[in-house]
């Protein structure tokens, strides 16, 4: 029988280690160059330097406070993900795949506590140099994974991705992302059907708006299984404007993917024709926030 803990906690220090973004559509701030890049006040405005509730952040693992839970809240609940075709685009900050131009689908995440049912909006991937160094946005107890997709999601109250997302809005659970680490590995092992395909259509320059491509695609190869550890925390987007309107749900369990799709992604190239990879965000103090952890065990 599974018996369901809850392990909360306040972390109050700030961990001094890079990770994320989200995906913006204005291609000006930058995350490598110190004039356009996460400290610049002109390109990172507002909330961007004063939140304090900003996103991403270090999740610690090994945590000393555990308590059973008396609500055994239910698990996450997956409604769609599987179409005859999607739309890729490269935004110039990351490559965004969705089910419509227009950054809506009938595609549903809900349960585990979130507040009501959200919309599969749209995916996009943060990654780093190489394998080695950075990617992920988020970090578990300092430790970057090599790439991190972000699934996208609005609450079903909003009529729109774009009205949810709004700077002006002062709903913290107005949008949900579901966050995955992927880790690459050789031909021959484990990997993910879902990120070949979308590693095999990359559009390598920048564009306005997403290209269709006509092939059935499955994003449930990115969803966490029922027994899977979740984090759950309130923040924000992690891209200009920052808007402090996100409830994270950040799965530490990376999921296989093919090394030689990984490398695909550093074949594309930003705006202004460079390579684009390094596209995250540095972690953000919690300022007492806490972190909750939902774990099944036997």
């Amino acid at each position: 029988m599974l018996n369901l803990y809850i392990l909360c906690v306040t972390v109050l220090s700030q961990y001094p280690n890079f990770s994320l973004q989200s995906t913006a559509e204005n291609a000006t701030f930058c995350y490598d160059d110190p004039s356009c890049g996460p400290k610049s006040a002109e390109f990172w405005p507002g909330i961007c330097q004063t939140g304090t509730r900003q996103s991403p952040i270090n999740l610690p693992h090994n945590i000393n406070t555990i308590r059973e839970s008396r609500s055994h809240p239910r698990a996450l609940n997956f409604r769609g993900y599987k179409e005859n075709g999607f739309f890729i685009r490269n935004n110039g900050h990351s490559i965004q795949v969705s089910f419509n131009n227009n950054l809506t689908s009938s595609s549903e995440m809900s349960g585990y506590g979130l507040d009501g049912e959200y919309v599969f909006a749209q995916a996009h991937f943060h990654w780093g140099k190489d394998i080695e160094i950075g990617g992920s946005e988020h970090t578990i107890n300092g430790r970057h994974f090599p790439m991190e997709v972000h699934l996208v999601h609005y609450n079903k109250k909003y009529p729109s991705y774009s009205v949810a997302s709004g700077t002006t809005t002062d709903d913290a659970r107005a949008l949900a992302v579901l966050a995955v680490f992927l880790e690459p590995v050789l031909l021959g092992q484990s990997s993910n059907s879902a990120f070949s395909l979308i590693a095999n259509h990359l559009p390598d320059k920048y564009q306005t708006t997403g290209v269709p491509v006509n092939h059935e695609i499955d994003l449930a190869f990115f969803l966490p299984k029922v027994d899977d550890t979740i984090y759950r925390y309130l923040g924000s987007l992690t891209t200009p404007s920052c808007t402090q309107s996100v409830e994270w749900t950040v799965i530490p369990e990376p999921i296989p993917v093919h090394a030689s799709d990984y490398w695909k992604f550093h074949l594309v190239r930003d705006e202004e024709n460079q390579p684009l990879s390094q596209n995250y965000r540095p972690v953000q103090p919690l300022y007492g926030r806490n972190v909750e952890v939902f774990h099944k065990s036997l």
